[in-house]
């Protein structure tokens, strides 16, 4: 994770963050929650060990950052761009509370 996005986010623990974003990658136009990228992450055993429990749902929706992210980490794939659009109009949408307009 590039340090200016750390700093600038006050990311406090930078191996969660990366954990996160390579998740919301993997699932990128599929319906998820913080709630459910922490259990996904304890469950699958990519937490640190010792740390016993899934990260708070409030500090994983923190971390959640756009496409600007995954791009940066896998590179930018032509044949996701629905999958990129979809997420786009879904963030849309949530934004304006769900209604049938956007723009």
């Amino acid at each position: 994770m590039p340090s200016d996005v750390l700093a600038r986010n006050k990311i406090s623990d930078p191996a969660l963050l990366h954990k996160i974003v390579l998740f919301l990658a993997d699932n990128i136009g599929s319906i998820t929650s913080p709630n459910r990228i922490g259990t996904f992450l304890t469950h699958e055993g990519n937490l640190e060990a010792g740390k016993g429990n899934s990260p708070a749902s409030r500090t994983i929706e923190n971390y959640i950052v756009d496409t600007g992210m995954r791009n940066m980490l896998l590179g930018y794939r032509d044949v996701d761009r629905g999958h990129i659009l979809e997420n786009v109009i879904d963030f849309l949408l949530e934004k304006n509370g769900n209604q049938e307009t956007i723009f």
